[in-house]
């Protein structure tokens, strides 16, 4: 259905494409709602650095200089914090694999897992496994199955 809301088209490296892919399918949404909900949720961060970033555009050159030194202290404070939200995660990950496996399912216990170390991820290059599901498309919309159905 045609919207009179602005449209935005993006480009990225074909690993987050698949990622993205995969996981709106998952979900049953398409990736433009993943994409619009991630930005709503960093909406608020991003308003209070951009008008940061316009007050330290204005300001003088000497003031400059401490607000650079101001923001490498910041980063230097949220880096551990942001380390330990992946450690959590990394936790959080296990303890659902735990519960999976003791239900008798299946759990992806290689570093390949849908919940990977981003920043890991990246330095270490595209994820040798291609993603070979959630392409957009869903059952009913035309799309013939090629797995038994």
């Amino acid at each position: 259905m045609p919207t009179a809301k602005p449209r935005v088209n993006v480009a990225m490296d074909q690993a987050d494409f698949d990622l993205l892919s995969a996981f709106a399918a998952s979900q049953g949404v398409s990736r433009a709602s993943v994409m619009v909900e991630l930005w709503q949720m960093a909406a608020p961060v991003m308003a209070r650095v951009l008008k940061l970033v316009e007050e330290a555009q204005r300001a003088k050159d000497s003031v400059r200089k401490g607000i650079v030194a101001a923001t490498v202290e910041a980063e230097a404070k949220m880096l551990p914090i942001q380390q330990e939200a992946l450690l959590n995660l990394d936790m959080f990950e296990e303890a659902i694999r735990d519960v999976i496996r003791e239900a008798g399912g299946v759990a992806d216990d290689d570093s390949g897992g849908a919940l990977r170390d981003t920043t890991q991820a990246a330095a270490d290059g595209p994820d040798p496994r291609p993603v070979t599901r959630g392409s957009g498309f869903r059952k009913g919309r035309g799309a013939k199955q090629s797995r038994g159905g």
